[in-house]
């Protein structure tokens, strides 16, 4: 896989680009002890979105529900 581009970020910062179909996005921490927390947008309709944090908060299985099981 080729690069297309590389950043380093400073703690508590933030940085974009777009990524195209096709295209892979890679996210490392070089420490290893930080958790990345990311959003992401569809460049075609920015309202279509992953977010960590709000994905986390709004999407929690419901107890009994087949994702709690598979996660407990």
């Amino acid at each position: 896989m080729d690069v297309l581009h590389s950043h380093v970020m400073p703690p508590k910062s933030g940085h974009s680009v777009i990524v195209k179909r096709g295209q892979h996005l890679r996210v490392t921490d070089l420490e290893g002890k930080q958790v990345v927390d990311m959003a992401l947008f569809n460049a075609e309709n920015y309202r279509e979105k992953l977010s960590t944090s709000y994905s986390r908060t709004r999407y929690t299985p419901s107890r009994g529900s087949p994702t709690s099981r598979a996660t407990a």
